[in-house]
């Protein structure tokens, strides 16, 4: 009888290691919208170099965890907690820090008397984006320029509202095909 105790102890405990393990790996999948504006104007994201392919995931840590596909330069994926905006321009090559953008191909952004970098979190200024964890559905805008030249409320308007689609928290439109992601942590 003891022994019989002592097996279903046993049972009991590993299953409950399995299904412990399995619900802390799940599938970490969320979006965000955002757009970046350089001189009023808005910086092209849909370029096959930003993106990642979702039927196999770059070895590359940040591009597997944080990344663009589907030529859609403006809805960022997310398969890792705790990824941060920098995290997300380090995946397509780039440097962001609260002071500069170090793009992919070279050029430099930079704070200076001139021109300034200006960041919002869903519509409101934030002083801070590098460190920012991205949350679903949030919409996240860059704008670098002249401050009394940067528009940027019309900015704020072009940034999409598509990353609820992704995340199935709105209507999916019927011509929307949404790919299968293999991407993830669930590893």
């Amino acid at each position: 009888m003891r022994r019989y105790i002592v097996l279903i102890l046993v049972l009991v405990v590993t299953l409950g290691s399995y299904f412990f393990y399995q619900n802390s790996h799940a599938k970490y999948h969320i979006h965000a919208d955002f757009a970046m504006f350089i001189d009023g104007s808005q910086f092209d994201f849909t370029k096959p170099y930003y993106m990642t392919s979702t039927d196999s995931c770059s070895t590359d840590y940040n591009s597997k965890h944080t990344h663009l596909h589907d030529e859609n330069g403006m809805v960022i994926h997310i398969h890792e907690k705790d990824q941060t905006v920098s995290d997300f321009f380090t995946s397509i090559g780039f440097t962001l820090t609260d002071e500069l953008l170090d793009t992919k191909s070279g050029i430099t952004y930079k704070n200076n008397e001139d021109k300034k970098w200006q960041f919002f979190i869903n519509g409101v200024a934030t002083s801070s984006l590098q460190n920012y964890i991205i949350q679903d559905i949030d919409k996240l805008l860059l704008s670098y320029g002249r401050s009394a030249q940067q528009n940027t409320q019309t900015e704020q308007e072009k940034v999409t509202n598509n990353a609820c689609i992704y995340s199935q928290k709105c209507p999916v439109p019927a011509e929307v095909v949404l790919p299968t992601e293999n991407c993830g942590n669930n590893e």
